[in-house]
């Protein structure tokens, strides 16, 4: 899978420090948003288009994803990538390459990153500028411009009702060339949120490996009948 769609969904939902040079209106705004989330069980879809430059409207490269998330618990499928994260491992299972691949909770701790290389609370506290509008009826959004970062600026777009985020759009510094005969140009990627749920209800299994693999009495990692055929491997499982 391309490394440009990886993404943990963390990134979405980010706290607020008071160090933050902001109006006490984006505080308290950023604060509504981490709110929403806070302590829900939450199932959404999300978009990427990643895009050649900051203007055109051309879509170069497209992915969806799904989530469900309750607390620490976590499950996306992003494409053929299918991960589950809990506090005691993570699961990854590529569809595409038939593997499955199990992390223990030092392994997982170690290799936990950004997949989109974003950690906003850090962007955050080397914010510059931040400039509030009002989108819509329904949408309001917020501008952060970064002077040094990965990304020049990043425009979050919220419900103003339900302070859920609805789009994010990530402008890159970096220039990239996407294809031989192409110029270098700095990418944006447009990620749109979409049937956003707070009361989902999710199975004893949602969070774990059960849907996936099993042991046998041999103490042997097997694959479940559905992902018959798929490699498996276990790294530092702490049980």
């Amino acid at each position: 899978m391309n490394s440009w769609f990886r993404i943990i969904v963390g990134v979405l939902f980010f706290s607020l420090n008071a160090e933050y040079t902001f109006s006490q209106k984006a505080k308290e705004d950023i604060l509504k948003i981490n709110k929403a989330y806070i302590g829900k069980k939450i199932t959404m879809k999300l978009n990427y288009n990643l895009y050649r430059n900051h203007v055109t409207k051309t879509v170069f490269q497209n992915e969806t994803a799904e989530v469900k998330q309750s607390g620490d618990l976590n499950w996306t499928r992003i494409g053929p990538i299918e991960t589950v994260t809990n506090e005691t491992y993570s699961l990854i299972v590529n569809n595409k390459e038939k593997s499955i691949t199990m992390l223990g909770k030092e392994m997982n701790s170690k290799k936990k990153t950004d997949p989109l290389g974003m950690n906003l609370d850090s962007l955050l506290k080397r914010c510059q500028k931040v400039e509030f509008k009002k989108v819509n009826e329904h949408q309001n959004s917020y501008e952060f411009v970064f002077p040094f970062s990965e990304y020049s600026k990043v425009v979050i777009v919220y419900n103003n009702k339900t302070f859920f985020i609805e789009k994010m759009l990530l402008f890159y510094q970096e220039k990239k060339k996407f294809d031989e005969s192409g110029k270098e140009e700095a990418p944006r990627m447009e990620i749109t949120c979409t049937e956003i749920k707070t009361n989902s209800r999710f199975t004893a299994n949602d969070f774990t490996y059960d849907n996936y693999i099993e042991k046998n009495k041999n103490n042997k990692w097997l694959c479940k009948p559905a992902y018959k055929g798929y490699s498996v491997q276990v790294q530092v499982l702490n049980e």
